[in-house]
């Protein structure tokens, strides 16, 4: 199971109802090691696109086989492995990854989570799989609503 840190944006969205694992649209980008996670200042994709990893071996995925239960004192959601195919070297150092909720635009886009990458290095010219099918936590009890 993945531990992520959520930003308020999406715990407002999802108070609100603007926000559902299982219906919506919802991707993952990856930034760099010079990414810093701020909850409450960064709200949108384009917030944050300054540290997503460039190169032309690189591109977003989204998210697929999206299911959530409750967990213990939160709840598990749950989506396929997602890979980055055959990810050049050249594209730098990854920190960590970002779902979001896919809208339009990166400017519309809400962050949902961030979580690091492990173990945070360099692609090495291969697939490179961050793993989600063992869940990943999201704690009720830090302020997320059931």
């Amino acid at each position: 199971m993945r531990k992520v840190f959520k930003y308020r944006k999406c715990i407002r969205l999802h108070s609100a109802g603007s926000i559902n694992w299982t219906v919506d649209t919802f991707k993952m980008l990856l930034v760099d090691t010079n990414y810093i996670f701020d909850p409450r200042a960064h709200e949108f994709v384009a917030g944050v696109s300054g540290n997503e990893i460039a190169h032309a071996s690189y591109a977003r995925q989204t998210l697929a086989g999206l299911t959530f239960a409750d967990h213990n004192d939160g709840t598990l959601w749950d989506a396929n492995d997602v890979v980055f195919a055959t990810l050049a070297a050249a594209a730098g150092n990854l920190g960590g990854f970002i779902i979001y909720k896919f809208i339009t635009n990166d400017a519309s886009s809400p962050l949902v989570c961030w979580g690091e990458m492990d173990p945070v290095g360099v692609p090495n010219d291969n697939n490179l799989t961050v793993q989600l099918t063992s869940g990943i936590y999201v704690d009720t009890g830090s302020g997320w609503p059931a």
